[in-house]
């Protein structure tokens, strides 16, 4: 697997060729987290639309670890949500929206049921993590 920095005023996202997975089916695989959370709302919202437009220009897999629920699910087909200690995926969440992913999508009811079952999800897989004991 060969990773390319993406040039990009952001950090975190970075592209890797993957011919050789069977499970990705030889698709390029772009893995992408985002930086901060105390960014300006807008600069997210935009960073969120860039992300999906290279998703549907250049046909990648995208794996993206947000670090909030709506950057959860703005973007996203599916959400995995993991529980600590020991680490796991505890549900997999479908984003089942078919249309536009613009600011219509983002001030929908959709978009706030998807993601108040998403913070659901997080809550439940919090309860399953082992003790979180001292931070290290």
């Amino acid at each position: 697997m060969t990773f390319y920095y993406a040039e990009a005023q952001h950090g975190g996202f970075y592209q890797a060729k993957t011919p050789g997975l069977d499970d990705l089916g030889g698709r390029r695989l772009l893995i992408a987290t985002s930086a901060r959370t105390s960014w300006w709302p807008w600069l997210r919202n935009k960073l969120d639309s860039d992300l999906l437009a290279l998703w549907r220009d250049r046909d990648l897999t995208v794996v993206f670890v947000p670090h909030s629920i709506y950057e959860a699910v703005f973007p996203s087909t599916h959400v995995a949500v993991m529980a600590a200690r020991p680490g796991r995926i505890s549900r997999i969440i479908d984003i089942d929206h078919a249309g536009l992913r613009d600011e219509t999508f983002r001030g929908s009811p959709r978009f706030a049921v998807l993601c108040s079952e998403l913070s659901e999800a997080l809550r439940d897989a919090s309860g399953q993590s082992g003790e979180m004991g001292e931070p290290r």
